[in-house]
């Protein structure tokens, strides 16, 4: 029973050049997806990185499905990047902040887009600025929009909210496979 594939002269050579470092008691180099190599190819379009993909990974000495998964990764590091709104990237303010007119502001920002229930008011701002400051504490509250009344709202406030909010995603009817999957890059994304 042998194998029916063959290899190109790329591979070929990598493999050679893998072992006889391992003789030499050099051990296989260590790939990440910040390599500048890994960057080059995650930037190249479809066709012209299947052209360069069975080179550029025997020049890294690795197989072509691990570098395909290297640049995947790195592809979706970068569309993460590239869609995480302006907002998200703020950098703390140099000067002291009021509170209250910033309160205030963001009382203007929900009534200008929504019609709001009695207190609501109060809460959506005072969330907004919890969301900013959640990792100075240990526990927070669950924000919860529910209502009777189909058409009432409750989409417009969570399209301010996702607006004003760091990290925030829309979760109206969410099915449960993406909010898990929502939870698990939240817990990477803390880890980190």
């Amino acid at each position: 029973m042998g194998f029916d594939r063959r290899l190109s002269t790329a591979e070929v050579s990598a493999a050679v050049e893998r072992a006889f470092a391992r003789q030499e008691g050099q051990g296989p180099k260590s790939i990440r997806t910040d390599n500048p190599v890994i960057g080059e190819l995650a930037s190249l379009d479809t066709l012209e990185y299947e052209l360069q993909r069975g080179t550029a990974a025997a020049e890294l000495g690795i197989r072509v499905s691990a570098l395909d998964k290297l640049v995947k990764g790195r592809r979706s590091a970068t569309e993460d990047e590239n869609t995480a709104l302006p907002h998200w990237n703020a950098e703390p303010s140099a000067e002291p902040v009021d509170g209250a007119a910033l309160l205030n502001n963001l009382r203007q920002v929900f009534r200008r887009y929504v019609v709001l229930p009695k207190g609501a008011e109060i809460a959506l701002p005072l969330w907004v600025l919890h969301a900013w400051t959640m990792d100075a504490g240990d526990i927070s509250p669950l924000m919860v929009l529910v209502s009777p009344t189909k058409r009432c709202g409750k989409t417009s406030v969570l399209i301010v909210l996702y607006f004003l909010t760091p990290r925030s995603e829309l979760s109206s009817n969410i099915h449960c496979a993406r909010a898990v999957s929502l939870h698990r890059r939240c817990e990477a994304d803390a880890s980190h």
